[in-house]
C-alpha cells in the first residue's frame, strides 16, 4: 500500500515509521496546520475514535459510514476531520488511500492514536 508512495528504501524507515512504529515524528507545520489550529479536534478525535471501537466490524464501508455520521452531527467539514486523522495516524500530509490506511493499521492502532490527540496539544 505504501510502496508504491516511496521512491527510496529509506522513505520505508523514515516516511513510512507511522506504520510500523509508534514513535514517528510529526512535522510542527503540519501539526499547527491540520490539528492545533482547530482546537475542537481536541475532543472531536477522541469521540471519533469512542465510535470506531465500538464497529463489530472494521471494514472500510463501516468506517466511512462511521466518519460521516460524526461529520454529520458535530457538522465538521470533511477536510478537517480528514487532514487531522491522517496526520495523527501517520504524521504525513498525504499517504495511500484514507479508508484503506485505516484498516491496514488496524482498529487498535486507530483508536489508540485518536484517543492520545490531546497530547498534541500539550
Amino acid at each position: 500500500m505504501i510502496r508504491s508512495r516511496f521512491s527510496l528504501t529509506t522513505d520505508f524507515a523514515t516516511l513510512g515509521r507511522a506504520y510500523f512504529s509508534e514513535d514517528f515524528s510529526i512535522d510542527p507545520k503540519l501539526l499547527k496546520k491540520n490539528l492545533l489550529d482547530h482546537p475542537e479536534l481536541k475532543q472531536w478525535l477522541p469521540l471519533l475514535a469512542d465510535r470506531i471501537n465500538s464497529l463489530e466490524v472494521f471494514r472500510a464501508d463501516t468506517l466511512e459510514q462511521t466518519i460521516r455520521a460524526v461529520m454529520k452531527d458535530l457538522d465538521i467539514k470533511p477536510g478537517v476531520l480528514i487532514n487531522a486523522v491522517r496526520i495523527v495516524l501517520t504524521g504525513q500530509p498525504v499517504g495511500p488511500e484514507f479508508l484503506d490506511m485505516l484498516v491496514v493499521m488496524g482498529k487498535q492502532t486507530v483508536v489508540k492514536r485518536l484517543r492520545e490527540v490531546g497530547n498534541h496539544f500539550t
